[in-house]
């Protein structure tokens, strides 16, 4: 999942669900913050009654799009409060559970899964869902005429690809409602993990008549919306709040919370912590040059908790771009070499983050730490000297992109641009662009921006097939050998093999191609107001979930 643009902004919740409270100390965790934390973990050992007013307070990322679960991924946190999927995976447990599926089987000779539906799933106005919901909902998602960025996901159903390209009709789509409660999906090729991705929000059902009556950019309107989730959006005051109230009409578990009140910031990571001082919000992310002042205050350090995350910040690279000095791979291994990224870390992110030499996440099968390209400053500048700049003499400079809203991004970018001039002697150009221009770059060529990317699911598809194969970048990375890697490791049979070939195909793409530049692996810290129960943060793309939540007397 994309951090900072249309598909996920994190920590501003930023695809998963129900992840574990992670109230514990991250790897290399100071022992200021572990203490901090076991004092945390004593307070909410203590017993609570439930509050009579069952009201939970965020914090939210004015929405600059509207969160379309169809057109764009930057709201799975909202996303997961409307809506269910077919399949949930469990972060827990590591197993794909049947949410609005009873169960499914697949048969390996046609490629075809056949999920079978509850018979009780309600719309929010009472109306039925079937399972000619999920076939017309997942054709629209992928019409060429939406223009979704969630192709990646879908293009695994027959001809989902070719029809979102304009190549075939609709009613070529491997997926068809055999019945109200029965919808067979027919795969492009072997997809083991399919009923995984069920649980994403390209899959939910969304509810077709309205949106053909007040169409694709009204229906999300609280007066418009039709949902299957535990909550509904009650009230949207722009610039303001966002309220959501508990679904009378929900077919499982009810929720304990009555309602969730998301007050609005211009950047919810940078400014909700002064709501959460405030007693406005009950729960708020503290930005890293906060930190030390959070942990060194006796009220404050009881109430803090911290998240893993699955998620690795990097600088991306046009690899379609001719005019482009990163064109060259020695170029770019220098860059890579010459980056401090354990000062990064310890002065910049204050401890929340850990320094990333290689791609994939520890928690993903398949990553490989001995993709690292070895070396350090020295070696970098031998790359530099290779690729025709001997002493930086000559570099004709690049522009690094980044979003200023993103969490430390205008320090960390300011920090690698003065790491290339002293150990490189190059001077880099540091380009502010909006929020939307990741969708502007579909077409327009750049040179290089930093982003992060969370796991979607605990696959290796998901940080090397819907990322580079797919072009979920717009990286334009079409390298025969490494894609020809990708998508023999994405059919293989063989768990263990597969695995093995995504290892190999991680080494090629960074030791050998440097196609991207890893930075760190993420983690954050958070205050939760001591009488918030069962407030989860999903480890995959760090979205908060409150479904489970419930307010303990003061």
């Amino acid at each position: 999942m994309q951090s900072g643009d249309t598909r996920t902004d994190v920590p501003d919740h930023a695809m998963g669900r129900r992840g574990v409270l992670g109230g514990i100390a991250g790897v290399g965790a100071s022992a200021l913050l572990a203490n901090a934390m076991a004092l945390g973990s004593v307070g909410r050992a203590l017993a609570q009654a439930p509050a009579k007013d069952q009201a939970l307070r965020l914090a939210y990322t004015n929405p600059a799009t509207f969160f379309d679960t169809g057109r764009e991924g930057g709201s799975p946190e909202l996303h997961n409060l409307m809506f269910d999927g077919l399949t949930f995976y469990n972060w827990d447990t590591k197993v794909t559970e049947p949410v609005l599926a009873t169960s499914w089987e697949y048969d390996a000779t046609t490629l075809t899964y056949l999920f079978h539906l509850r018979d009780d799933i309600k719309w929010t106005n009472g109306s039925r869902v079937t399972a000619a919901d999920f076939e017309w909902t997942w054709k629209r998602n992928l019409s060429p005429e939406l223009a979704s960025a969630n192709v990646s996901f879908l293009g695994y159903i027959k001809n989902g690809n070719a029809y979102n390209a304009g190549k075939a009709t609709a009613d070529s789509v491997g997926v068809t409602a055999v019945d109200d409660v029965t919808l067979k999906v027919v795969m492009e090729e072997p997809t083991p993990f399919f009923p995984m991705i069920t649980s994403l929000w390209p899959f939910f059902p969304l509810p077709r008549a309205v949106i053909e009556k007040v169409g694709d950019d009204k229906w999300m309107e609280p007066g418009n919306i039709q949902s299957v989730g535990p909550f509904v959006f009650e009230r949207w005051d722009r610039d303001q709040e966002m309220v959501f109230k508990r679904n009378p009409n929900y077919w499982g578990k009810k929720p304990n919370l009555e309602r969730i009140t998301y007050r609005l910031y211009e950047n919810a990571s940078k400014q909700s912590l002064a709501g959460y001082e405030a007693d406005e919000i009950d729960f708020a992310p503290v930005p890293p040059p906060e930190s030390e002042r959070v942990l060194g205050d006796s009220r404050l350090s009881r109430e803090v908790v911290r998240f893993a995350e699955s998620r690795n910040w990097q600088l991306r690279i046009d690899n379609r771009n001719q005019a482009t000095i990163l064109k060259n791979a020695d170029v770019r291994k220098a860059l890579y070499l010459a980056i401090d990224r354990e000062l990064i870390v310890r002065q910049l992110l204050k401890g929340q983050g850990i320094p990333a030499y290689n791609f994939v996440p520890a928690d993903i099968p398949g990553n490989n730490p001995d993709a690292r390209l070895p070396g350090g400053a020295a070696e970098a500048k031998k790359f530099l000297e290779t690729a025709g700049f001997p002493g930086g003499k000559g570099f004709p400079g690049f522009k690094l992109g980044y979003v200023p809203t993103q969490s430390e991004a205008t320090l960390i970018c300011q920090a690698l641009a003065q790491m290339w001039k002293d150990v490189l002697n190059i001077t880099v150009e540091l380009l502010p662009v909006p929020t939307d221009w990741r969708t502007r770059i579909r077409t327009e060529p750049y040179d290089m921006y930093y982003g992060g990317w969370g796991s979607d699911y605990l696959d290796p598809n998901d940080w090397h097939n819907v990322i580079f194969e797919g072009d979920y970048w717009q990286s334009h990375y079409t390298d025969p050998t490494y894609l020809d890697m990708i998508k023999k490791a994405n059919v293989e049979p063989d768990n263990d093999l597969r695995n093995r070939k995504f290892g190999d195909a991680e080494t090629y793409l960074i030791r050998e191609q440097m196609a991207t530049i890893p930075i760190f692996f993420g983690s954050t810290t958070w205050l939760l107001k001591p009488w918030v129960r069962n407030l989860r943060v999903a480890p995959l793309n760090t979205y908060i979930d409150p479904r489970d939540s419930w307010i303990g007397v003061r």
